[in-house]
């Protein structure tokens, strides 16, 4: 037996190329509409452009139903943080605790400067000073006043261990704010009540403090009005201390918490793939 050691020749199996070797099927480019050729592949008919655009249709539809859920459950979240940075919002309010002090000096006393005292001393000042009837602005101090200093009196009463048990309840903190609301105002200084910054700054913070819980943007009214009493503190020679600041940061996250739990304007639409087939 003999073995060839002669290599066979290189066959080309190029589309579109004869050759010899009849295993190779020999490849035609396909014809196209209007006689001419497309490279082997035949143009797309109208059914399948029509079922390529239905399978868009649906992936868009799919697509859209996502990406809604995700920015809802993104708005639900941010509104909860947000109604809790408002709860936290008020409660630094209405805890009463000062906004600004000056420590007691050699002839000059100690002076405390919280929102809710100064607007309630502020309130009776000025109506008195624009000439309302005594009678009016008591019964509308009576109401309004008495409501403002009405939590932190009820917490109070709450942890006091001395208290009676009478005294204790919604009833007996109401029936005390009568007499915290007059020692609020004699005790508040009249110079905090006349100054033009401190006092239109702690209306709006008391003012913007309680719409935060009702509208999303009061606590802007409430973040200006901390500026105001903090500059009004300045040229009265009070040290700000940490609860104006916080009531300002607080303030600027809620913010921030509506902006970004606000939904997007429009849904951009996906491109079709085949479209730049």
């Amino acid at each position: 037996l003999s073995v060839s050691l002669k290599p066979k020749p290189m066959l080309s199996k190029r589309k579109g190329k004869n050759t010899t070797d009849a295993s190779v099927p020999l490849l035609k480019p396909t014809a196209v509409a209007g006689g001419k050729h497309s490279g082997g592949s035949a143009k797309p008919t109208k059914s399948t452009w029509k079922e390529w655009e239905e399978e868009d249709a649906r992936k868009d539809k799919v697509e859209t139903k996502t990406s809604a859920k995700k920015k809802r459950s993104r708005s639900a979240f941010f509104g909860l943080v947000r109604s809790a940075l408002a709860v936290l919002l008020l409660v630094v309010t209405f805890s009463l605790q000062p906004f600004a002090l000056r420590p007691r000096a050699p002839g000059t006393n100690k002076i405390k400067a919280a929102p809710i005292p100064v607007f309630i001393a502020g309130a009776s000042f000025f109506g008195a000073k624009a000439g309302l009837s005594p009678a009016k602005v008591n019964a509308t101090l009576d109401v309004v006043g008495r409501a403002l200093l009405f939590p932190q009196k009820l917490f109070t009463l709450m942890r006091d261990k001395r208290a009676l048990a009478v005294d204790k309840g919604v009833a007996g903190a109401w029936r005390k704010t009568k007499a915290a609301l007059a020692s609020t105002i004699e005790s508040t200084d009249r110079g905090l009540c006349t100054h033009t910054f401190i006092y239109i700054g702690s209306a709006l913070v008391v003012v913007g403090s309680v719409g935060a819980l009702l509208v999303s943007g009061a606590e802007f009214i409430a973040m200006v009005g901390a500026l105001l009493f903090f500059n009004g503190a300045r040229t009265m020679g009070l040290e700000a201390q940490p609860e104006l600041f916080v009531l300002a940061v607080l303030a600027g996250l809620m913010l921030w918490c509506s902006e970004a739990g606000k939904p997007a304007t429009g849904t951009p639409k996906r491109k079709s793939k085949r479209a730049a087939d």
